[in-house]
């Protein structure tokens, strides 16, 4: 749908002339005069209503394409885009790239999201997760080396959020995804380190077999029990 809103004019030195583009699409998107799937004036028609140079309009337009808010096409034209398709949070995303986050507040962060997706998890009934799940524990307990272990750790947390079926947690877990992977794979090489194989093989095992049992108490408290064993190597 082509929807005709009204566009103002910005003002402002030419250097910032770009963000105050970027400001005025996204205000009229979070007042709901634009709306998903809607179509913005053509370039030209754009550049009047705005008062800005093509090359002003057009480095605007690519930080917006690049924050995922819309996506310029040549046939179609300049189109808002439908956040429901996105697997995560794009602006939120870009903002993570230049924050340094202590490992500490990464776990926190990974805690709350996993601890509250749990919950979804152990609700549901979907046997197809459930295969899913003994597969990967399988693949956990049978592999021989740590880098692979890692690779099917990271798999295994994925899945138990996506088990909740909760869309916001699920891609609240993916735009903080290399933060989480990060803090993931530092604390399973000390766990090793410290731990031992045998150990890290339990703790997961214990909390699938908790799922797949829908046994609430006891996999709230291997999950639990995993995030206090990595919350320590960064505390003490």
């Amino acid at each position: 749908m082509k929807r005709r809103v009204e566009i103002a004019p910005v003002k402002g030195e030419n250097e910032k002339l770009y963000k105050k583009v970027i400001n005025t699409i996204m205000t009229l998107i979070e007042k709901g005069e634009l709306e998903y799937g809607d179509k913005l004036y053509n370039e030209e028609r754009l550049i009047k209503k705005l008062n800005v140079s093509r090359s002003t309009l057009r480095e605007a337009l690519r930080v917006l394409e690049f924050m995922d808010v819309l996506t310029v096409a040549p046939k179609r034209g300049i189109v808002i885009n439908d956040p429901r398709h996105r697997a995560d949070y794009p602006p939120l995303s870009f903002i993570l790239q230049f924050e340094k986050i202590p490992m500490k507040e990464v776990v926190e962060l990974r805690s709350s999201i996993e601890m509250q997706a749990m919950i979804g998890a152990l609700r549901n009934t979907d046997p197809a997760y459930a295969e899913e799940l003994r597969g990967l524990k399988k693949e956990f307990l049978e592999v021989d080396t740590l880098p692979k272990r890692v690779v099917i750790d990271k798999k295994i947390h994925s899945l138990i959020v996506k088990m909740s079926e909760n869309v916001t947690l699920f891609k609240l877990y993916n735009t903080f995804r290399t933060l989480f992977y990060e803090q993931l794979e530092d604390a399973i090489y000390q766990a090793y380190g410290e731990d031992g194989d045998n150990k890290i093989k339990m703790s997961h095992a214990n909390l699938i077999d908790a799922i797949l049992e829908k046994d609430v108490h006891a996999g709230m408290e291997a999950l639990n029990y995993h995030f206090e064993s990595a919350l320590k190597r960064y505390v003490y």
